[in-house]
């Protein structure tokens, strides 16, 4: 069985704030961001709506996203580096670490 999941990210610092080293192939950089991953998208909803507004942000620095954009979002990252990724933030989205 497949378990659904819900992603949001945090920006640290504007959306347009880069981090990191550019992808080696690609020569992209991931944007400064902090992932979470929900079981629900009304645990997601909910993290969301409890964000910070600032005028960085031009509102909530915190964002749903769906899995294709966050992979936009960590274009500095290989593909295997973005999955592995994906795959600790579910773990820790099952095991409610």
């Amino acid at each position: 069985m497949t378990t659904k999941y819900f992603y949001a990210v945090q920006f640290m610092s504007g959306r347009n704030t880069t981090t990191g080293q550019p992808n080696a192939k690609t020569g992209y950089y991931s944007n400064a961001v902090g992932v979470n991953c929900f079981k629900t998208s009304a645990e997601r909803d909910e993290w969301v709506s409890n964000g910070e507004s600032t005028s960085a942000m031009r509102g909530n620095c915190r964002e749903s996203v769906s899995k294709k954009e966050l992979r936009d979002l960590c274009l500095g990252s290989s593909i295997i580096e973005f999955n592995e990724m994906l795959e600790n933030i579910q773990f820790q989205a099952d095991n409610d670490i």
